[in-house]
């Protein structure tokens, strides 16, 4: 199948779908990176004084290893954690009073079909900078589990196939026009978008009966495992359960890298693993990739 997401960030560009998204501005994205960072800052201080461990990823990695600050572009802070301290964080919501006004969604909660969990205030908006309302879109870092993987192959392809079919089954409901109206609409000018959907709805409707938490119960059964082998896997991640397998030594012990003049945790080899995920990481991206990540769905508010 295609990717959704790539396609409908294409489709994004053109006239008919003008008015469906909001595009931040220069000044606007200035105010978000400047949450985000406060953001990330209270976490890190939850992290550090209970003892969990996180590591920055993806894009978020990229501008610290890079630049050292957010891309100018990131409207999320993307990280991982083990699947014990991910659980941990939100039983600490509950407990430390010095954190009681943050939330930690998880995916079994939500509504958006994501497979991370997100760490958020529910006044801190993205629309307390906008022109226009977007609802109730949090400021939030993007956490996903970074996962044990035994060395032994069958065990992994097992693994990895479970994980895969489990996953599709679940984001596959995103397809369904009651939960988005408008990849339906876009896919009237798309025939890879029309197919892609079409297959997903496939895939999702045999099983739409299955509730959300069980889906993730059977996630949660499939994966986990306190074993510390050789290599760690982020099975969620943008290039799926085979192509986000990492040595250990990668991530573990972590280090730091600087965002903003503050150090926070990150793998121990980044270099490694952003070669790995991004092959050239260092060079920007186009002035079209950068306007796509500045668009928001009005939908999704």
């Amino acid at each position: 199948m295609f990717s959704t997401v790539a396609i409908q960030r294409e489709l994004s560009r053109r006239e008919e779908f003008k008015n469906d998204y909001y595009l931040l501005s220069d000044e606007e994205m200035k105010h978000v990176t400047q949450e985000l960072m406060d953001v990330f800052e209270v976490f890190d201080r939850l992290c550090k004084k209970h003892g969990l461990v996180y590591f920055l990823v993806a894009g978020s990695l990229i501008g610290a290893v890079r630049d050292k600050k957010l891309l100018p572009w990131d409207c999320d802070i993307d990280l991982v954690m083990s699947r014990k301290d991910l659980r941990r964080v939100g039983e600490i919501l509950q407990s430390d009073e010095e954190f009681s006004k943050w939330e930690m969604l998880y995916p079994e909660n939500a509504t958006n079909f994501t497979l991370a969990a997100h760490f958020f205030r529910s006044d801190v908006r993205i629309d307390t900078f906008t022109t226009e309302s977007l609802g109730s879109i949090p400021i939030y870092l993007d956490i996903l589990p970074l996962e044990n993987i035994s060395n032994t192959g069958w065990s992994n392809f097992k693994k990895k196939m479970s994980v895969e079919a489990l996953t599709a089954v679940y984001v596959s409901r995103r397809c369904f026009k009651k939960n988005d109206p408008l990849v339906n609409r876009m896919a009237k000018y798309s025939w890879k978008l029309w197919l892609n959907i079409t297959l997903r709805k496939m895939i999702a409707l045999p099983f739409a009966w299955v509730p959300q938490k069980t889906i993730f119960k059977m996630l949660d059964k499939v994966l986990d495992d306190d074993t510390e082998y050789e290599y760690v896997c982020i099975p969620f991640g943008a290039k799926r359960f085979s192509g986000e397998i990492f040595r250990r030594s990668s991530f573990y012990p972590a280090s730091t890298e600087m965002l903003d003049g503050i150090a926070f945790m990150a793998p121990h080899h980044p270099d490694e693993y952003l070669e790995h995920r991004y092959g050239d990481y260092m060079t920007p991206p186009s002035a079209d990739e950068i306007r796509e990540q500045l668009l928001i769905a009005k939908e999704q508010a």
